[in-house]
């Protein structure tokens, strides 16, 4: 068995900065063990880095979520007939971790759309960066009697306060501009990061 990691973590100017690149079976975990690091070393806030990051599990992105959200709707599943499925918060909120910056881009999509979207109704974290994919659906594959399959969308996302994700995407409250380069991020090129470092220094001096 070969495990990826899926955080990349390190204290970065006296805050905890967590790099999530995907939102996996271990992601959860992850996630909260660099909370705990960047708690017992007194970060004196979060950088949760979801540029790139194209989402994964449902139940991932309701589970990191909650480590911030203490309760509440994270997100709402909407069937075509209109019957509507909340994900609630699972209790399991970790004290401690705040102010939280979010960075977000174009390449930012679905589970991490639903956790940015997440924290920024709940006013919990500040999104910085660019306006998100938008891929807010659930979609379902069904086998054929030809051996064949049907991908077709089933239901779609809406944020706590009722945002459609799908095709619309996430606005930051802090637009900055930056190249999708991925070489430039976690380097003294990144724009977006130096952003949340800043407003983040603001917040706490």
């Amino acid at each position: 068995i070969i495990h990826v990691p899926t955080v990349h973590a390190k204290l970065e100017n006296g805050y905890e900065y967590i790099r999530l690149s995907d939102f996996g079976e271990t992601s959860a975990d992850e996630v909260r063990k660099a909370l705990a690091d960047g708690r017992s070393h007194s970060a004196k806030g979060v950088i949760l880095d979801l540029r790139d990051n194209g989402g994964g599990l449902l139940d991932a992105a309701v589970n990191i979520s909650s480590f911030f959200i203490p309760h509440g709707v994270i997100v709402t599943e909407i069937d075509r007939y209109g019957n509507r499925d909340p994900q609630y918060a699972t209790g399991n909120v970790l004290q401690g971790v705040t102010p939280v910056a979010v960075l977000v881009n174009q390449y930012t999509a679905s589970a991490s759309e639903i956790t940015s979207g997440a924290l920024q109704d709940y006013k919990i974290a500040t999104l910085i960066g660019t306006k998100t994919f938008g891929k807010g659906v659930v979609q379902g594959i069904f086998s054929m009697p030809n051996g064949g399959a049907l991908k077709i969308t089933t239901e779609r996302y809406v944020t706590p306060s009722g945002r459609d994700i799908q095709h619309k995407g996430i606005q930051p409250n802090i637009i900055v501009t930056q190249s999708p380069d991925v070489d430039i991020i976690d380097t003294p090129r990144d724009k977006q990061l130096s952003a949340a470092k800043a407003f983040l220094n603001h917040l706490t001096r």
